[in-house]
């Protein structure tokens, strides 16, 4: 069999009977010939026992795991990527690199649900136990339909995932401000709440202080990278902003956030960080107080303040900020 380019479909050269011409369909199937609920059954199968099966795994298991169940043409959405859309090889590249070092996976769970009159989601979760002592609840989102391995008219039909959604993980290590777990929590992995705080204490500078950064280096492009580079910016993954110009009316496009700082950042001569504060541990919430400078001309200098209040959460290996109330001006 070979492609003729010009033509644009296969020609086969050679055909091997191995059976009655009988046995050999007028047509390709329109349809695939065995049930979704048999593709479903063996995807929730080989998940919880050849991928989640508390062993460490080659590249290669993962190679088979998306060549059975995900086409060339599938896309990859990855949250913990701000959303980034790829393909299969991306993914079987993330699953190995992910649960490289994976101590254990407990409490497996699939579901499915109908997405579309023809698309199933088959939803799956699991607890994944790291050896440095991190715990994270995983989720998968693998949307199934009908579909041609190779495109076009070539290729039979039958059940694939041709979308998948890697979900934002949950972060299921205990929280600093909880003492007595996090005893325990230090006793297992070596390591100190004062680290741990610490951690968080960075993030904080280095969201609130390039909040300042921002106004007087702007209003441009490049004075918001740092500050914008702390943010969760996609839609999916909740990402939301309150303002006061808007009476504080949720945002939820992230490039709406971003016009407006672009705009409101230019309103003002200067500014300096005047207080940055942990408001809760559990929710790891944090306000940014800001001294601004409003631009009145050059003999009206007037300062005011302003509070950022933020929400971040731990996606792998940091944390983002993924809702924001902005307040209004005050003296």
């Amino acid at each position: 069999m070979f492609q003729d380019s010009k033509l644009g479909y296969y020609i086969y050269s050679t055909l091997n009977l191995k059976r009655g011409c009988t046995s050999i369909p007028n047509d390709i199937p329109e349809h695939p010939t065995q049930p979704e609920s048999t593709y479903l059954s063996k995807l929730q199968t080989t998940l919880n026992t050849k991928i989640f099966n508390g062993q460490r795994h080659p590249q290669s298991t993962y190679q088979s795991f998306v060549n059975e169940f995900l086409i060339n043409t599938t896309r990859v959405q990855f949250c913990e990527r701000n959303g980034e859309t790829l393909g299969k090889s991306e993914f079987r590249d993330y699953l190995f690199k992910r649960y490289a070092d994976v101590k254990a996976y407990t409490d497996f769970e699939f579901t499915t649900t109908p997405f579309s009159d023809y698309q199933t989601d088959a939803v799956i979760s699991v607890i994944v136990t790291w050896t440095n002592g991190n715990i994270m609840k995983d989720k998968y989102r693998f949307r199934v339909e009908e579909a041609r391995e190779r495109g076009d008219d070539q290729g039979w039909k039958d059940w694939w995932s041709t979308y998948v959604f890697v979900v934002c993980p949950i972060d299921l290590v205990p929280q600093p401000n909880n003492e007595d777990i996090m005893k325990k929590l230090c006793q297992l992995l070596y390591i100190s709440e004062k680290v741990i705080q610490t951690r968080r204490k960075i993030f904080i500078d280095q969201v609130c202080g390039s909040i300042p950064i921002m106004i007087t280096n702007g209003p441009s492009e490049q004075s918001r990278v740092t500050f914008l580079s702390h943010f969760m910016k996609k839609e999916e993954q909740g990402f939301h902003a309150q303002i006061c110009e808007y009476n504080y009316k949720p945002i939820y496009k992230f490039s709406e956030f971003d016009n407006w700082l672009a705009t409101w950042s230019g309103e003002y001569d200067d500014a300096k960080l005047l207080e940055s504060k942990v408001e809760s541990y559990e929710n790891f919430s944090f306000i940014c107080k800001v001294n601004l400078m409003k631009n009145y001309g050059v003999h009206d200098k007037e300062w005011k303040k302003r509070e950022f209040k933020m929400k971040a959460f731990y996606e792998v290996d940091q944390w983002l900020v993924k809702e924001t109330k902005i307040g209004c001006d005050y003296f």
